[in-house]
């Protein structure tokens, strides 16, 4: 793949002891969840401690007297520990999905920094059904290792219940669709275009109005165009930190690339130096509003390429 790619590359996570509950384990007490039965067996509904509804094995004439293997409850807990993304970006802690990978109800969607999880404990609550708990994964940028890192966030319990359509390779296909394992080509191409550019650099942009444009990049290189004039900051719109950010005090700097067009408004931005935490997301939605004086050359405006930089401290003053 070209330009910048974080598959395979190392993703710094924590993790905890995870309890998977299979099926060969789940038919040796009342409090048990339901692992499914073989054709021939019957199952009452009984109640916990708790007074949660579960499925309870009565009477089972498996071959040999062996439970059937539950497959499909052993594909889903292999997501235990996996580096997970939700490919729809929800925000949303309590999500369900049908057979064929859909959100069944709507839920508010954000920046894929915040849509890690990391998958702890794996459940079947009935014939249809597998629940996965765990919490919410916040993604930060390690600038001096170059690298995202994963941070669980403990405030953040989910609960994800996939159904269960009685197919190994169906239920496989809804893990692919539900979930992408690392930050894969599809999770990029998912993302907007400030994201997109950032992990493929040499990526074109649509045709625009700058399509065809003479543009002169400011960004203090050496051989850069001595007689264009840089632009200057005339109007800035504050930037807002995510919830997330602030109960974890997230604070650091992070820098767009941008282009400045003829009449002083940014254009083309992308990710140059990222945040994470949804920050980098809060910083564009700002930036779309700032206003320039353009860049000048021969005493005309011209299009100009520069690179703008914003501190999140934990006050959440913008610095340019």
């Amino acid at each position: 793949m070209e330009g910048r790619s974080f598959v395979g590359k190392p993703i710094k996570r924590r993790l905890w002891a995870v309890g998977i509950m299979l099926a060969s384990a789940l038919s040796q007490s009342s409090h048990d969840v339901f692992a499914q039965a073989p054709r021939d067996s019957r199952t009452d509904v009984v109640k916990n401690d708790t007074g949660a509804l579960l499925l309870k094995k009565v009477e089972a004439t498996a071959t040999e007297g062996e439970a059937r293997r539950d497959e499909v409850l052993e594909s889903a807990a292999k997501l235990v520990g996996k580096a997970l993304f939700l490919r729809g970006f929800y925000l949303a802690n309590d999500l369900r999905f049908d057979a064929g990978g859909r959100l069944v109800g709507s839920a508010k969607v954000g920046d894929w920094t915040l849509a890690a999880v990391e998958v702890r404990t794996v459940t079947r609550r009935g014939p249809e059904e597998i629940e996965l708990d765990g919490v919410r994964a916040a993604i930060r940028y390690n600038v001096e290792q170059g690298q995202f890192e994963r941070h669980p966030l403990k405030d953040e319990a989910m609960r994800i219940v996939m159904a269960d359509g009685g197919s190994l390779k169906g239920f496989e296909a809804e893990e692919e669709t539900v979930f992408a394992v690392g930050i894969d080509p599809g999770l990029q191409g998912a993302m907007p275009e400030y994201w997109q550019h950032y992990f493929r650099p040499g990526m074109t942009w649509p045709e625009d109005g700058l399509t065809g444009v003479t543009v002169y990049p400011m960004l203090g290189l050496p051989n850069q165009q001595k007689d264009v004039t840089p632009p200057t900051l005339a109007h800035k719109a504050d930037t807002r930190p995510t919830g997330y950010a602030e109960r974890e005090r997230v604070h650091g700097p992070l820098q767009l690339r941008m282009l400045v067009d003829v009449e002083g408004v940014p254009q083309r931005i992308a990710v140059q130096t990222p945040l994470g935490y949804g920050l980098d997301e809060r910083a564009v939605e700002s930036v779309v509003k700032w206003r320039f004086v353009p860049g000048m050359r021969a005493g005309k405006p011209v299009v100009t390429e520069v690179i703008v930089g914003i501190d999140f401290e934990y006050a959440a003053m913008p610095r340019f």
